[in-house]
């Protein structure tokens, strides 16, 4: 996709997870702009899953090459905390558990989230995409903000 040679394209990376790397890097800048700031949950996770469907060739072949890790790793660290913490008061306020200090101290809050977002998406691969992006966002908020479905 880079229209360049092997050799060429490899000289600008020492290994293959630094290629790796770079474009999850690249990838979680794009998506961290689509987010909208001071949002609702939902709103946030419409966007998410929107991205995610645009995204979905390479993340499934993320997914069946077992590199699942640097992708959660890369939400993880560039996306969860934008996304969780731009969040409109009244949503912060039922979110639970909602961290008074969210940067480092609640990795645990992190990775449930994290394992969530991954569940979905393997049940919306399996099942071929056929669910809206906003009708994932709606179930997802929906848990994390304790509202009936």
């Amino acid at each position: 996709m880079a229209d360049l040679d092997r050799t060429t394209f490899y000289r600008s990376f020492e290994s293959k997870d630094d290629v790796l790397d770079y474009y999850l890097d690249r990838q979680m800048t794009l998506l961290a702009g689509q987010l909208p700031a001071y949002s609702t949950l939902e709103k946030n996770l419409t966007a998410l899953f929107r991205w995610t469907y645009a995204e979905r060739k390479n993340l499934c072949v993320l997914m069946d090459c077992h590199l699942t890790s640097f992708f959660s790793d890369a939400l993880s660290e560039k996306i969860i905390l934008v996304l969780i913490s731009n969040i409109e008061v009244g949503d912060a306020r039922q979110f639970v558990p909602w961290p008074v200090s969210l940067p480092g101290e609640n990795r645990y809050f992190r990775n449930s989230f994290i394992g969530a977002y991954m569940g979905f998406f393997n049940s919306w691969r399996y099942g071929n995409f056929a669910e809206r992006p906003e009708d994932l966002a709606k179930c997802m908020a929906s848990f994390y903000l304790h509202r009936g479905g």
